[in-house]
């Protein structure tokens, strides 16, 4: 899923990518160079800075939790693995200290799936990404810019117990969150903000205040349609709503006239053309593209 929100946005594997872990493979690491409990937390932190610290950075904050220099020496060596290889030579490691092996499965299975769907172009294994929150249970993965933006972009993972102890159901579950902001600048980064448009299919003019309730019902008929409709809010002349109109760039404009009550019928003027139609109103909401001819 977001690997194609991408794609939507013209992103490609040489601009972003996703790195994946497994919360397991860190708890079977640490379970092999034999970290306390009690210091793991501080381990799990230290780990997801990797990316963002320098070597003497890094090393210092591993030097903070008070480990031992052999257990230090195994997390600065596989803290530092990703790729196909990197994950091989974990999981030969985990082997031979005889502790579980499964999170390095796990992980290399996702990546076969993520290649079966088309998307492992953009993935690849990463042990510098762990997640700070403790929920998660297995695979954790953080999208991030390869540009001048080398921060995250998204991010999440797997929790198979967070829905039952908030009170739901027992089921497993993979949720991620991205942020705007850092998006537009990865798509300013890369020139691919789309030209957003205040185009609208359609304005609605009231001729007299007397109908202006029909105005409101006919905008949201059209807007329940999927027709991106708008109208005069002050009330105001004719002229000045069809200017009003035009600055919104609006491709058809519905006039209610004064005597709507009476006739029940709309005009409808293609702006591009100034073709004007009569049509009875509720004929003109059951195919409003009927009227002047389609919109878009």
């Amino acid at each position: 899923m977001l690997v194609d929100f991408y794609r939507e946005l013209g992103l490609t594997p040489e601009q972003v990518e996703i790195k994946l872990n497994s919360r397991e493979i860190v708890a079977s690491l640490m379970q092999a160079a034999n970290v306390p409990e009690a210091k793991q937390p501080a381990v799990y932190a230290a780990l997801d800075k990797r990316d963002k610290l320098s070597p003497e950075a890094f090393e210092e904050v591993l030097a903070k939790i008070e480990l031992e220099a052999e257990q230090k020496e195994i997390l600065k060596r596989f803290g530092e693995s990703s790729g196909p290889e990197g994950l091989a030579a974990i999981k030969s490691f985990l082997t031979e200290a005889k502790v579980a092996t499964t999170g390095c499965d796990s992980v290399r299975r996702v990546l076969e799936l993520l290649n079966a769907f088309d998307a492992g172009a953009y993935c690849r294994f990463d042990m510098g990404v762990v997640r700070g929150l403790a929920y998660y249970t297995g695979v954790v993965f953080e999208a991030f810019g390869k540009g001048g933006l080398r921060r995250a972009v998204g991010g999440g993972g797997r929790y198979d117990q967070l829905i039952e102890n908030m009170g739901g159901p027992s089921v497993g579950a993979v949720g991620f969150a991205t942020s705007d902001v850092v998006i537009a600048d990865l798509l300013g980064e890369f020139d691919r903000m789309p030209v957003a448009s205040d185009a609208i299919d359609y304005f609605v003019i009231d001729a007299d205040p007397s109908v202006f309730d029909v105005v409101l019902k006919i905008t949201a008929k059209l807007r329940e349609q999927g027709l991106a409709t708008s109208f005069s809010y002050p009330r105001q002349g004719v002229g000045k709503q069809f200017k009003q109109a035009a600055s919104r760039n609006a491709a058809r404009v519905v006039i209610v006239e004064a005597d709507f009550k009476t006739s029940n019928t709309v005009s409808v003027k293609d702006m591009a053309t100034s073709n004007q139609t009569t049509i009875a109103l509720d004929a003109f909401l059951n195919d409003p593209n009927g009227a002047t001819g389609s919109v878009g």
